[in-house]
């Protein structure tokens, strides 16, 4: 069994505030798999119950990152119930009516089976349509290189980009 413990810390001994979202990032490496890593309030519900996990848990942490990027909060401490209610698909009203109400509750899925692969996020329509948007207003803008922007397909495709 490998153990690996770690205190991630900026050039004056003290966290970055870009990285004080992970506190103090302490992990083990146990089995392949890693144990006690960021903060508990972004843990899956797997790994707050010390089961075996896989990939899913990252999803289920950028579904609560999504969400914080998408819903303004007044306070940490409004910030942190929120999510904590999140936890529990507990959303707040005004959020239900969103179109990433759907894609946020699927990745938020108690059972990691439930949640999204990673393409399947990246296939969504609204997604689409929010590239394209986005692609559309860099040429506008003259930011753009005449050149449309094209997602990476997912590793496991045979497609080229």
């Amino acid at each position: 069994m490998l153990q690996v413990r770690g205190l991630l810390k900026g050039t004056n001994g003290l966290l970055p505030k870009t990285l004080s979202l992970f506190n103090y990032f302490v992990f083990n490496i146990i089995d392949g798999l890693t144990e006690q890593v960021g903060t508990e309030l972004y843990m899956s519900p797997e790994q707050l119950a010390k089961k075996p996990y896989n990939h899913k848990v990252d999803i289920y942490s950028l579904g609560l990152i999504l969400f914080e990027l998408l819903v303004p909060f007044s306070t940490q401490m409004e910030r942190v119930d929120t999510l904590t209610k999140l936890r529990i698909l507990q959303f707040p009203s005004h959020f239900m009516n969103k179109p990433e109400y759907e894609l946020v509750r699927s990745m938020l899925a108690h059972k990691p089976d439930d949640r999204p692969e990673a393409s399947n996020i990246l296939d969504m329509d609204f997604l689409r349509v929010a590239l394209e948007e986005h692609e559309q207003a860099l040429e506008k803008s003259g930011c753009g290189d005449g050149k449309r922007y094209r997602r990476r397909k997912h590793l496991s495709s045979s497609g080229s980009t």
